[in-house]
């Protein structure tokens, strides 16, 4: 497999998502979030240590590794005070998520 691995925690996702085409409901997925979508009042929730912060002006974005060992960016306002070295909790809206079958890697 390329890329970095993807953080797989446990979590419910709104209906009709994991039943689209080629996924049935109990199928193992890896679960995809753009940078942009991380967010501190997302209902879905992930602990992560924070790897590298890299500022760029008016936004930065934080390197992170999950506890699963899966690696993650998320991208930060001016108002987030991710620290490179210490724990983090961030969250994600389930709707913004993207799904792909982690067998194939295929898009569900």
């Amino acid at each position: 497999r390329r890329g970095p691995r993807a953080a797989r925690e446990h979590a419910e996702w709104p209906r009709g998502r994991a039943g689209g085409a080629g996924g049935e409901q109990g199928d193992k997925v890896a679960v995809g979030i753009r940078p942009e979508h991380f967010s501190a009042s997302g209902k879905a929730r992930l602990s992560v240590e924070v790897d590298v912060v890299e500022n760029l002006g008016s936004t930065s974005f934080a390197y992170a590794t999950a506890r699963n060992g899966g690696n993650l960016i998320v991208e930060l306002d001016a108002h987030d005070d991710a620290v490179a070295g210490r724990e983090a909790e961030i969250g994600f809206d389930p709707k913004q998520a993207f799904l792909f079958d982690a067998e194939s890697g295929l898009r569900i």
